[in-house]
């Protein structure tokens, strides 16, 4: 990469190392003998440079303390008020104007994605914040350094052009999108494509092509002029014609404080690039009920903007958090969001040492017009990440699942995300569950009772929903009337969804005609016919039924086969003579997996 003196360094994305050269502007001076340490702009800023050496007016002062991730982990609130990259101590007089110039490297990328979660997270559209502060002592806190420089920046910009996707969307629409080998749009791509031997202009910039396509149509080829060749997924349709539509909830932006990219960058790209039919920022709320500078209407004033009935709806959501777990909440508009925050704002919660406890924030959610969604709830921050508060303990903790006040309002479960699947306590890479043993995963909520509902999510901090490590993460479908919020809030309210692993797989479970997510009373000996819809992006491998904790039915599979339509029938001498649910799961040959919300049976008594 070449060295500018801009204050902006462009950089396009790579697995090799890339030089850097920061120059700063001392915009006070610096006595001789103070320390004087570079200063990141945020967490990926602290990962994302490795400096090297400092020169400033012929010094070339040797680095005495450096961003050292081992460190972070055990002593995390330190380098997050701090954010302390690298820092020499200077040995005469630095004068106001004198240019201080930093040399390193931007690390190489890591090789292809792992089930763990990745640190790295190789997306563009950000930038990394760098200035020079500078205190009398190393020993100096955060409040004692002074800001002493301009900031400068580096940019990320995409990669070359590495591959085509295409996407068969709601609405009779095929949308076209180039990446870099990293899963970011690229602008350089193929000017034609032909679909079906139909011709088609693509424009030079990163926003996906949409053209409609005739109604009906079942996977379509797209192939490019470099030669490249992708099969769409099905029709977003489940059983009886029901649209599907995708999209995710839980990612972070800049207006978190500890998120990357602006929000409004952030829903263009959901809308536009990654042609999502749904999205919404899950920014950190906090005892202020605010965002830090942002407001839950500030979040709302950018988001709404982008709202396209039938085209792409703005979910309304935040996180919550607390050291006993953490949730999203999604609300049926963004005055119950803001209303819930004020109520937030004005509740004294007892016990609590973080945030807010979630059995009491479910209390405040009004029935039908807001719902808690937990995530990661099945690890703490120790089990991968070794993150410790200062008492030693996890800076967070699992899930605490609570009682019936709870419940009400815990009608979602983020069953998969970027730090892996929460399904059970059995840690199964197959499925994608990296972590287990707690007793809070989604099979054990249900055991306690909760009636919950499978969403996917990324738990990303770039700004890219449905995005982590190095491509797809997590995606929910939504079988909804239509594409409005009002619509896709009450599906979801309803559990008429499921969660994958960032792929667009098509999906519906019904029993005797029931949708995901019912609730049934039956009798004992009552027949109990399931329909299964499965519509792969590669070929289906597993299919299974699962009821009380356990694998009830491994369904036969159709080698090489992306489509599967079948019943089954409970019609085992032993069925369970007591109330039971029953969910599906099914896993691609490519790894790519689905889980499919459960269906409830409550028995009534033989008459």
């Amino acid at each position: 990469m070449a060295i500018s003196q801009a204050p902006t360094t462009e950089l396009s994305l790579s697995t090799q190392d890339q030089p850097v050269m920061l120059r700063l502007v001392l915009t006070q001076p610096v006595p001789a003998g103070h320390a004087l340490r570079l200063r990141a702009g945020g967490v990926p800023a602290l990962r994302g440079f490795r400096a090297q050496r400092f020169l400033a007016d012929g010094q070339d002062p040797p680095i005495v303390h450096r961003y050292d991730y081992e460190q972070m982990r055990q002593q995390w609130m330190w380098w997050i008020h701090n954010m302390a990259l690298a820092t020499v101590r200077v040995d005469r007089d630095l004068s106001a104007g004198t240019v201080v110039a930093v040399s390193g490297v931007a690390p190489g990328l890591p090789g292809p994605r792992s089930k763990a979660i990745e640190k790295e997270n190789p997306t563009t559209g950000k930038s990394w914040d760098y200035a020079l502060t500078t205190a009398a002592s190393l020993e100096e806190d955060a409040p004692g350094w002074q800001t002493v420089s301009d900031t400068v920046h580096i940019r990320l910009l995409p990669g070359p052009c590495d591959r085509m996707e295409a996407y068969l969307i709601a609405g009779g629409r095929l949308a076209i999108q180039f990446y870099d080998e990293f899963t970011n749009p690229v602008a350089d791509k193929p000017p034609v494509v032909t679909v079906q031997g139909r011709q088609v202009q693509l424009a030079a910039r990163e926003d996906a092509t949409i053209i409609p396509i005739q109604a009906g149509a079942e996977r379509l080829c797209v192939t490019d002029t470099s030669g490249r060749s992708v099969l769409t997924n099905a029709p977003p349709v489940g059983l009886g014609g029901q649209p599907v539509f995708f999209g995710e909830f839980h990612w972070h932006t800049e207006v978190s404080g500890d998120g990357e990219r602006p929000l409004k960058d952030a829903m263009a790209a959901a809308r536009n690039q990654l042609c999502l039919d749904f999205a919404g920022p899950g920014e950190h709320l906090s005892w202020s009920n605010s965002f830090g500078r942002h407001t839950v209407q500030d979040v709302r004033d950018i988001c709404l903007p982008f709202e396209q009935p039938g085209r792409f709806a703005a979910v309304p959501t935040y996180e919550l958090s607390h050291t006993e777990g953490h949730a999203n909440l999604i609300a049926d508009s963004w005055e119950t969001a803001a209303q819930i925050a004020e109520l937030l704002g004005k509740t004294p919660f007892p016990n609590s040492r973080w945030r807010y406890p979630l059995t009491e924030v479910a209390a405040l959610c009004p029935s039908g017009r807001a719902i808690l969604v937990p995530h990661h709830t099945n690890m703490d921050s120790y089990v991968r990440e070794r993150v410790v508060a200062p008492d030693g303990r996890p800076f967070w903790n699992c899930f605490t699942w609570g009682s019936v006040p709870e419940r009400t309002a815990t009608r979602l479960i983020e069953i998969h995300q970027g730090r892996g699947c929460f399904e059970d306590e059995t840690v199964d890479e197959r499925w994608w569950i990296d972590a287990g043993g707690y007793g809070s995963s989604a099979r054990a909520a249900l055991a306690r009772g909760f009636r919950i509902g499978f969403v996917g999510g990324t738990d990303n901090h770039s700004g890219w929903p449905c995005r982590g490590g190095r491509g797809w993460v997590g995606m929910t479908g939504v079988l909804a009337p239509a594409l409005s919020w009002p619509d896709i809030f009450r599906a979801l309210y309803e559990r008429r969804c499921y969660a994958t692993t960032g792929v667009r797989i098509i999906a519906d479970f019904r029993l005797d005609g029931q949708p995901m997510g019912s609730e049934l009373r039956m009798r004992p000996g009552q027949e109990r016919r399931f329909e299964i819809l499965l519509r792969g992006t590669a070929p289906i491998e597993t299919v299974q039924i699962i009821s009380a904790g356990v694998v009830l039915a491994d369904l036969p599979v159709p080698s090489d086969s992306l489509d599967l339509d079948l019943t089954w029938e409970d019609d085992r001498p032993g069925r369970p003579l007591h109330d039971c649910y029953y969910y599906l799961r099914a896993r691609q040959v490519d790894g790519h997996c689905v889980w499919v919300s459960p269906i409830w049976v409550d028995l009534d008594e033989e008459r």
